[in-house]
């Protein structure tokens, strides 16, 4: 088993690396730390177009509630066109660009599994915090399909709670 874990430093990505590790699995985990910032779609682009694998298991688990710096936006008065730039950038077009390099990453010898984590936001009562009111669901759209896959493979985008 050879994990691919996009997001390695946060704490949902940290800990399915520690899963897999765990489980005797080899892990690679990238984050903006390696260059994987979706802010800067070159890098990113450049970070991924590097990897050189056959990966059985492949999960994107970055993301962001509200920029650096930026609380979330608890009303539509409080939304600010750079803030919903980066929101797009880190948890939508980040994730659909991340697909594109899907299909060449993964193993074609066995049994595969991808999975691209999206965040359940879009009230207050959701996450206690606000955020998300007019991204919510654009986040969702941009990845809700992706190119053709190795028929070995299956792929799911899971909403968290």
């Amino acid at each position: 088993m050879h994990a691919l874990i996009l997001g390695a430093t946060g704490g949902i990505g940290r800990a399915l690396a520690d899963h897999y590790g765990a489980r005797g699995g080899a892990v690679t985990g990238l984050s903006r730390r390696d260059g994987l910032d979706w802010r800067d779609p070159a890098r990113a682009e450049a970070c991924l177009a590097a990897l050189d694998g056959s990966f059985t298991h492949v999960i994107c688990a970055t993301g962001a509630l509200c920029g650096a710096g930026r609380a979330p936006e608890k009303s539509l008065s409080a939304l600010d066109a750079a803030a919903l730039a980066d929101q797009f950038a880190v948890n939508a077009i980040g994730p659909a660009l991340f697909l594109k390099h899907l299909p060449r990453l993964l193993c074609r010898d066995g049994p595969t599994a991808a999975a691209v984590l999206t965040a359940r936001v879009g009230s207050i009562s959701d996450n206690q915090l606000g955020g998300g009111t007019a991204t919510a669901r654009q986040r969702r759209r941009p990845i809700s399909s992706c190119a053709p896959l190795p028929s070995n493979s299956r792929v799911a985008i899971l909403r968290l709670r």
